[in-house]
C-alpha cells in the first residue's frame, strides 16, 4: 500500500511539474491576453479574490464548527454518526489547510526569489540572497501566488470533506487564480504553483486527519491514526 501511494504521488508530481513548465512558457502570452487593469474594481472579481483571503476561511471554519456542534449529542460531545470525530474536526482541518497553504507559499517565495511580472509579463528573479524575507521592493515576490495557495488549500479541503461540493469548490479556487491574472499581479505559472501548494497541503492534512480523532488538541491537530 505504501509503494502504491508513492507511485501515485510521483505520478501527480510529474503532472503538476509538466503543467508548471507549460505555464512558464506561456506566461508572457497569457499575461498580455488576460490583463484587465479595471478588473480589480469589479464586484465579481472582488468576491472571487476573497477565496484567497485567510479571514474568509476563519469565518467559514467557525460556521462549520457551529454546524457540527449543533449536531453533537450532548452526552458524548462528538459528531453523530461518527463517534470518533469531535465537533471541531472538520472546521479544524479547513482552517489548518488554509493557514498551512498560505504559510508554505510565503516560505517558498523568498526561497525561490522570483518577482511579480513586469509590464511585459516577464517575471525576473531577485538579485538578493534568498534568505531575506523582504517583499522584493516595489514589485514584490510572486512565485507561488499566496492568494491562489490559500484558495486551493481551503477549497481543496472542503472538496475532500464534502465530495458533493468538489466541482463548485474547485471553480471558486480557480476563479481566485484568474483574478490574480486579470489584475496583473501574477503570471500563469505563479498561479499553477500556488494551486499545487494548496492542493498538496489539503491532501496531506486530509490523509493524516481523517481517521479516529482522539489525538492532540482533542482531535484538532491531525496525526497518523
Amino acid at each position: 500500500m505504501r509503494s502504491r501511494g508513492v507511485r501515485t504521488m510521483l505520478r501527480w508530481s510529474a503532472v503538476w511539474m509538466t503543467l508548471f513548465l507549460v505555464a512558464w512558457l506561456l506566461d508572457a502570452a497569457v499575461y498580455g491576453a488576460v490583463l484587465d487593469e479595471g478588473a480589480r474594481d469589479k464586484d465579481w472579481t472582488q468576491v472571487l479574490r476573497q477565496m484567497g483571503y485567510l479571514p474568509t476561511w476563519v469565518i467559514a471554519a467557525v460556521l462549520l464548527w457551529l454546524l457540527d456542534w449543533k449536531r453533537t449529542p450532548p452526552a458524548h460531545g462528538l459528531i453523530s454518526p461518527g463517534p470518533e470525530r469531535p465537533w471541531h474536526h472538520r472546521g479544524g482541518l479547513l482552517l489548518l489547510s488554509a493557514i498551512g497553504a498560505g504559510l508554505l507559499a510565503n516560505i517558498l517565495k523568498p526561497l525561490i526569489g522570483r518577482l511579480r511580472p513586469d509590464e511585459n509579463g516577464i517575471a525576473y528573479f531577485a538579485s538578493r540572497p534568498a534568505v531575506l524575507w523582504a517583499e522584493g521592493g516595489p514589485v514584490g515576490l510572486g512565485l507561488p501566488s499566496g492568494h491562489t495557495s490559500v484558495a486551493f488549500g481551503a477549497c481543496g479541503m472542503l472538496a475532500l470533506l464534502i465530495p458533493a461540493w468538489r466541482w463548485p469548490m474547485m471553480a471558486l479556487a480557480a476563479g481566485c487564480a484568474v483574478t490574480r491574472l486579470l489584475a496583473g499581479a501574477h503570471t500563469l505559472s505563479d498561479t499553477v504553483a500556488g494551486a499545487w501548494v494548496g492542493l498538496a497541503v489539503a491532501a496531506w492534512l486530509f490523509a493524516v486527519g481523517r481517521g479516529p480523532r482522539r489525538g492532540p488538541a482533542g482531535g484538532l491537530v491531525p496525526r497518523e491514526a
